[in-house]
C-alpha cells in the first residue's frame, strides 16, 4: 500500500498511525515516555536489557523488555512475560477507509488494560476471540511477536510489509534466529505471528518453502534443545515420604499431591495451580467432582477418581485422575485421605470450591493454594540432598508414573488412557524417550530392562494399525 498516496498529508502531520504524535501518545497510555519518536525504547521491567546484535542479526535469548535500533511504535510490544500493548497499532484519527481492514487495534492476546480508553477498548467479538487463548499461550505468542518486531526494526522493514507478512520475510526471520535457539522455540514464535495475523483477519502465507526453512532451523538449533527430563522413580517418592511431616498440613498436602500426580500419570500443571491465582475453570477444586470407590460391604477406599476441568490435550473436555490403593507406605489413596483429614475445610466458613485440590492450612489459619513452583521447590529441596537421585522437573512425574505402571505389568493402552494420551501420541512420546528410559530403569529398577516393555509397546503399535514409517517420521519431526 502506498500510504503517502492514499492517506491525506494532514493525517500524517497530526494523529496518523505512523506519526510521532501517535507514537508518543500510544506509549504514554502505557506509562512509557520516549524522549523522541526515534529514541530507543526502555522500560522498568528489566533495566539490563541486551540489545539485538546489529552485525549478526541474532536475538538475545532473554531480552523480553526492549528493542534496539529505531523502535516500531505501531507494532506489538511485550512487557515482561505476558504483557503486550493494548494500544499498539491504534490510530487516533479515523482513517479506516484508507487502510486494509486487518489493520486494527492489537489488543495483543492479553487481558485488557485495567483502565481502557474508548480508542483502545476491544470490540465484543475481539474479546471473545482473545479468550480462546490461555495465559500461557499469550505469554509465548507475545515473545514471538517481540522477536519479529525486533527483526523488522533492525532491517527497516516497513510497517505495511509486516502484516500480512510474506513468506520471504518470515523465512528471513527464521534464518536470522537459526542456530541461536531451538527449533521448538522458533515454532512457538511463528505460532505467535500466525495468531497475530488471524486475530487481525490478515492472510497467513505458509508454503512448502517455509516448511523446509523451519525444518532446517530445527536441525541447526538441535544443540539448544533442553535435555530430556529424567523420570521420578519410586526411590524419589520413598525419600520424600521419609523427609516430610505428613501429619502437618503442608506436608500432608505436598505428599498427597506428589503421589496423586505420580500414580495418576498426570502433568503437574493439572494438579497444581500454575498461574498467579486459582481459577475454577482451569484448576481442580477441593470441592470438585471427586468419587471414592469401596468394595461392597467394606469401608476401605480402593480407588479415587478426580475430575479435571481442563487438561493440556483435551482443553475444556477435561479428564480424570484415577489412583488405586497400594499395600505400602507410598499408597496414593491413603495420602489423599490423610490430606483431606489434615486440611479439613469447615464448610460453614470456607467454600471448598474456591480453593485448589491440594490447598493447605497455614500457621495463621488461612488456606493457601498449592502452586506449582512452591511444590517443586519443596520436593527439590528434599531430593537435592541425595546425589544418587536424578535431578527432575515437573514433567518428570508424568514420565515416572507411566514407567512405574509399565514396569508393574500394566498394559500400555491402560497407561496411555491414564495419562490422557491417544495411542499415536503415547507411542511417539515413548520413542522419543528411548535414549533415557533404559538407563533410568537400570538405575531405578535394579535387575530390569526395557526390552519387555518395548515389546508390549510394539504390539500396541501393530494393534493400533500405525505403520512404522509414520512413527519414524513423527518422532523425527
Amino acid at each position: 500500500i502506498n500510504q503517502s498516496s492514499q492517506i491525506p498529508a494532514s493525517a500524517f502531520s497530526r494523529q496518523s498511525r505512523f506519526s510521532p504524535y501517535t507514537r508518543v501518545s500510544s506509549f504514554a497510555r502505557r506509562g512509557i515516555q520516549p524522549a523522541t519518536a526515534s529514541s530507543t525504547l526502555s522500560t522498568s521491567v528489566n533495566s539490563s536489557t541486551t540489545p539485538v546484535s546489529q552485525s549478526s542479526g541474532t536475538f538475545p535469548l532473554l531480552n523480553l523488555s526492549g528493542t534496539s535500533g529505531t523502535p516500531s511504535y505501531a507494532s506489538p510490544y511485550v512487557q515482561n512475560r505476558t504483557r503486550m500493548s493494548t494500544a499498539t497499532s491504534q490510530p487516533l484519527l479515523p482513517i479506516s477507509s484508507f487502510q486494509p481492514s486487518f489493520i486494527k487495534p492489537l489488543n495483543s492476546f492479553v487481558v485488557p488494560s485495567p483502565t481502557p480508553t474508548p480508542s483502545n477498548e476491544p470490540s465484543s467479538s475481539d474479546s471473545k476471540a482473545l479468550d480462546a487463548l490461555e495465559d500461557s499461550s499469550k505469554a509465548t505468542y507475545g515473545a514471538g511477536l517481540l522477536r519479529f518486531t525486533q527483526f523488522c526494526d533492525e532491517h527497516d522493514v516497513d510497517e505495511e510489509q509486516r502484516m500480512p507478512a510474506s513468506c520471504d520475510l518470515i523465512a528471513a526471520f527464521i534464518a536470522s534466529a537459526s542456530g541461536s535457539v531451538s527449533g521448538s522455540t522458533i515454532k512457538a514464535w511463528l505460532s505467535g505471528i500466525r495468531a497475530w495475523h488471524i486475530f487481525n483477519k490478515a492472510p497467513w502465507k505458509d508454503d512448502e518453502f517455509l516448511s523446509l526453512v523451519r525444518t532446517a532451523a530445527r536441525k541447526v538449533g538441535a544443540s539448544h534443545k533442553r535435555p530430556l527430563r529424567a523420570p521420578i522413580s519410586l526411590a524419589h517418592l520413598g525419600v520424600l515420604c521419609n523427609s516430610l511431616d505428613v501429619l502437618s498440613p503442608k506436608g500432608a498436602a505436598v505428599w498427597a499431591c506428589a503421589t496423586t500426580t505420580f500414580f495418576g500419570c498426570r502433568r503437574l500443571g493439572e494438579t497444581t495451580v500454575s498461574l498467579t491465582s486459582f481459577n475454577a475453570r482451569l484448576h481442580v477444586a477441593r470441592g470438585g467432582n471427586i468419587s471414592f470407590r469401596r468394595a461392597e460391604g467394606s469401608d476401605v477406599v480402593d480407588s479415587i477418581t478426580i475430575h479435571l476441568p481442563w487438561t493440556k490435550t483435551t482443553k475444556e473436555e477435561g479428564g480424570k485422575v484415577i489412583i488405586t490403593r497400594r499395600d505400602d507406605n507410598l499408597c496414593p489413596v491413603f495420602a489423599f485421605l490423610n490430606h483431606l483429614t489434615t486440611n479439613d475445610l469447615p464448610g460453614t466458613v470456607i467454600d471448598p470450591k474456591l480453593f485448589s485440590l491440594f490447598a493447605f492450612r497455614q500457621d495463621d489459619g488461612r488456606f493457601r493454594d498449592m502452586y506449582k513452583e512452591d511444590f517443586l521447590s519443596e520436593v527439590q529441596q528434599v531430593w537435592s540432598k541425595y546425589p544418587n537421585l536424578d535431578h527432575v522437573s515437573g514433567h518428570s512425574f508424568l514420565i515416572g508414573g507411566a514407567v512405574a505402571l509399565l514396569m508393574a505389568g500394566v498394559e500400555p493402552e491402560v497407561v496411555a488412557a491414564a495419562g490422557g494420551w491417544t495411542s499415536m501420541a503415547f507411542l511417539i512420546y515413548w520413542r522419543r524417550l528411548e535414549e533415557i528410559i533404559p538407563k533410568f530403569m537400570a538405575k531405578a529398577y535394579e535387575g530390569s530392562d526395557f526390552s519387555s516393555v518395548k515389546a508390549r509397546l510394539e504390539r500396541m503399535r501393530v494393534a493400533s494399525g500405525i505403520p512404522s514409517s509414520v512413527m519414524e517420521a513423527a518422532v523425527s519431526f
